[in-house]
């Protein structure tokens, strides 16, 4: 692990259904959007933090069957999964004020239960 990777529909239920042991965070981003593109800079340096886990993105416009399953309706969204399992969901982020580095950094060790 490490790295951030982009993967399809497909990659994504082999990757954190079918063989989904451990954490990964999956970035559901929208190619157009400016938030979006900050994420993925926000979600490349938390890779290398937190390397026990997967760190992946998938395009929101080619994921309708996950989306709908997962209950994503807004893009970008950040999903962490650990075994399959939803753990929590990060949206709406248009919404906040301010959203940093070190707000993401604080969410994914809460959620991934990480010290």
């Amino acid at each position: 692990y490490g790295d951030y990777r982009t993967i399809d529909q497909n990659e994504f239920f082999i990757e954190c259904m079918i063989n989904g042991e451990g954490s990964a965070i999956v970035h559901f981003f929208d190619e157009a959007s400016t938030k979006s593109k900050e994420l993925d800079d926000q979600l490349k340096k938390m890779a290398m933090k937190f390397t026990g886990c997967k760190f992946l993105r998938i395009d929101g416009a080619w994921t309708q069957f996950v989306s709908a399953r997962l209950g994503i309706t807004k893009f970008p969204t950040i999903v962490a999964l650990r075994n399959k399992v939803m753990l929590d969901r990060m949206t709406d982020f248009d919404q906040m004020e301010s959203f940093n580095e070190n707000d993401l950094e604080q969410w994914l060790r809460k959620t991934l239960d990480e010290k």
